[in-house]
């Protein structure tokens, strides 16, 4: 489980960073990065998913 949850940790993060890349571009782009990033990990990743999710909406 541990081993699972970590690779789920790094897609989402290669998930942030590659939202990051985009955001610089647009603010309304920003926006709906930091939408699909939440709505991606919450559905996509599970618990881990939702940890990556939870620190990005603080950024």
């Amino acid at each position: 489980p541990l081993g699972r949850a970590s690779i789920e940790l790094d897609d989402g993060d290669r998930v942030t960073r590659r939202a990051a890349r985009g955001r610089s571009r647009s603010r309304s782009g920003r926006a709906a990065a930091s939408r699909s990033v939440l709505e991606g990990a919450a559905r996509g990743a599970g618990a881990a998913g939702g940890i990556v999710a939870a620190e990005h909406a603080g950024l």
